[in-house]
């Protein structure tokens, strides 16, 4: 049985660990990264038209998502061996790691045919 977002709101309430609760905040900051992003990379209809761009170079658009975050990967591989990050810190490394993670599974289902009937 799915649960309810009823159901998800009273586990939040009521029982979720102060850690689980901190891992909600973050997808919701994520949520929040991915909306302000499109602003940029986005376009009207296709928010997601900057990582579909790979189908110009024969990959699948899941698959350009995991490309990204790959890159995202290396990134955090070279800040775990101790090395200095100029550009972007491991925290922003890891929040769009998790939004590409997010990206692929959406453009996944959507070439299986298993996006949700309501998005």
């Amino acid at each position: 049985m799915t649960p309810t977002d009823q159901d998800i709101r009273d586990f939040y309430d009521k029982t979720a660990h102060p850690l689980s609760k901190r891992f909600y905040a973050i997808l919701q900051e994520c949520a929040a990264l991915h909306a302000k992003k499109q602003l940029d990379y986005g376009r009207p209809g296709d928010p997601f038209a900057n990582v579909r761009g790979s189908q110009d170079f024969g990959i699948k658009p899941w698959v350009g998502a995991l490309v990204r975050a790959n890159d995202k990967m290396r990134r955090l591989q070279k800040a775990a061996a101790g090395g200095d990050l100029a550009n972007e810190s491991a925290d922003d490394s890891l929040r769009d790691l998790l939004v590409y993670a997010g990206i692929a599974l959406v453009l996944w289902e959507e070439e299986h045919g298993q996006l949700p009937a309501n998005g």
